[in-house]
């Protein structure tokens, strides 16, 4: 017996009491569907499909007959977690690791972090692309704009502007350009 996420079930069109096949790494096995679950109100687990089955079938499906990836325990209150800790390392194997809730939060925080690494380098790589571009694009719209007025400066330097002046003008839209290119390209 089996259940199904309520979204699988109905892309699917199963109703109670259907036969569904579940493939997983082990072989495909028929179970008749007992029921719909829903995730709080969500009808799937963000979109993926999801099977509820007992124990003995979920090793089956999974090829790893007597044998667990995890298991959540919740202690009572006022229990130490520490002295959990300590009886459960007490009675499973020692190639097990028992951590707490938030030793287990820290570890999984970690691996996704680490699992987005690779995108936080691509995208520093694209970001140096774009500057180096950007750069570049500024760099030759004011060499191409300065060339064009050569004539406008040659003209100003001959009604007594002082070369200071005329490379201050130069500079100076150089600055404006270049920051107003920057705040638009960001």
């Amino acid at each position: 017996e089996a259940a199904l996420d309520a979204s699988a079930a109905q892309k699917a069109g199963y109703r109670l009491g259907d036969r569904v096949v579940i493939a997983g790494n082990g072989p495909k096995r028929a179970f008749r569907l007992v029921g719909i679950v829903t995730f709080g109100s969500s009808n799937s687990l963000a979109g993926a499909s999801a099977a509820v089955l007992t124990l003995p079938a979920a090793q089956a499906v999974l090829d790893q007959r007597g044998s667990l990836e995890s298991i959540d325990a919740q202690i009572r209150p006022g229990t130490s977690p520490q002295a959990v800790i300590a009886r459960l390392r007490a009675v499973l194997p020692a190639t097990v690791t028992v951590r707490t809730g938030e030793q287990q939060a820290q570890s999984q925080a970690k691996d996704t972090k680490g699992g987005f690494s690779f995108l936080t380098t691509l995208l520093l790589v694209f970001a140096g692309i774009a500057l180096f571009v950007g750069a570049f694009m500024i760099f030759n719209t004011f060499s191409i704009t300065t060339a064009q007025r050569t004539r406008e400066f040659a003209l100003l330097r001959t009604l007594g502007a002082t070369r200071r002046q005329v490379l201050r003008a130069v500079v100076g839209e150089a600055l404006v350009v270049g920051l107003l290119a920057s705040v638009l390209g960001l």
